[in-house]
């Protein structure tokens, strides 16, 4: 069969990361996956983006192109020698990429208001939020090629194809966060944001189908 590629543009991007107990995170992960800690606990991350044009780029490129915005909330592991994510929940806001990410990505997908620009993010939620402001600096830094991306489906373990273009505009950014409880909602404990995160623009994004691991 071959290989199914999805691809559009991040138009913009918030990348941050933080921490959170390794007594909340391990019942998020599966057993086998080792935890990715750092000195204040188990590694965290929240990356936000506003979509443009997702549409099927691979074997034929057709169909729709879609616009969405979305929130993956993901923990650091260990898997294959080597550090990756592993994805805890998936905010989207819009219902056919809901249905497709659930049904292709095996994303544990949920329904949310995601609103993302150059300089802030927000989530809402079941009537919680969280809402992340950049303050956005001049230091580019190099970009860095994505991790492994897991998810858990039906008791088996997937990996989902996925990789990024480096962004024609990408830069260190002070953070902060205002959260009215959709963390601890999300993750059974708060967490701890860092100060410092990334904010991209036009960043090209592609993923396809999850494989077993």
């Amino acid at each position: 069969m071959p290989q199914i590629e999805l691809s559009g543009t991040e138009l913009h991007t918030i990348e941050i990361a933080g921490s959170i107990t390794t007594a909340a995170a391990r019942p998020l992960v599966p057993t086998a996956l080792p935890l990715h800690e750092l000195g204040e606990g188990a590694e965290l991350g929240l990356l936000c983006f506003a979509m443009r044009g997702l549409g099927l780029t691979r074997p034929l490129r057709l169909g729709p192109r879609l616009d969405y915005g979305e929130a993956l909330w993901r923990v650091g592991v260990h898997w294959a020698g080597q550090p990756a994510w592993f994805a805890v929940a998936c905010d989207l806001d819009h219902m056919l990429v809901r249905r497709l990410g659930a049904a292709l990505v095996r994303y544990p997908v949920r329904r949310a208001a995601v609103v993302v620009e150059h300089d802030r993010a927000r989530i809402d939620r079941g009537g919680q939020h969280l809402e992340v402001f950049a303050e956005v600096g001049d230091e580019t830094p190099p970009p860095l090629p994505p991790r492994p991306l897991l998810v858990a489906h039906g008791g088996n373990l997937y990996t989902i194809p996925w990789r990024e273009e480096p962004a024609p505009r990408r830069h260190i950014a002070e953070i902060t966060v205002e959260d009215s409880g959709l963390s601890r909602a999300t993750l059974g404990a708060a967490p701890r944001w860092h100060t410092r995160g990334l904010v991209h623009g036009g960043r090209i994004h592609r993923c396809g189908v999850a494989s077993p691991a």
